[in-house]
């Protein structure tokens, strides 16, 4: 389960709970629900996704060389974005 930081909003009492995300906080000193804070941090987990891009942007080619409409793509700017990314990774990898 995750883990959430609450804070009171009338007493402003800031406690760490363990609980589901849609599970109900009340204050123990004055009983007012809690609300959630934002995270102070995130975690980043990088994933090398170069060879499932590549292969969508392969696809999208072909797709489009046999007249399919049904782009994987929003735009063909948003596909260049995608080529100049991997072109970028492949420089520092």
């Amino acid at each position: 389960m995750p883990i959430f930081d609450f804070e009171c909003p009338s007493c402003e009492k800031v406690k760490t709970e363990i609980i589901g995300s849609e599970e109900l906080v009340r204050c123990a000193f004055c009983g007012v629900e809690m609300r959630k804070l934002p995270p102070l941090c995130s975690v980043v987990i990088k994933v090398n996704i170069g060879r499932k891009l590549k292969n969508r942007i392969a696809l999208d080619d072909e797709l489009k060389k046999q007249g399919f409409n049904a782009p994987l793509f929003r735009s063909d700017e948003s596909k260049d974005f995608a080529r100049w990314a991997l072109k970028r990774k492949d420089r520092f990898v």
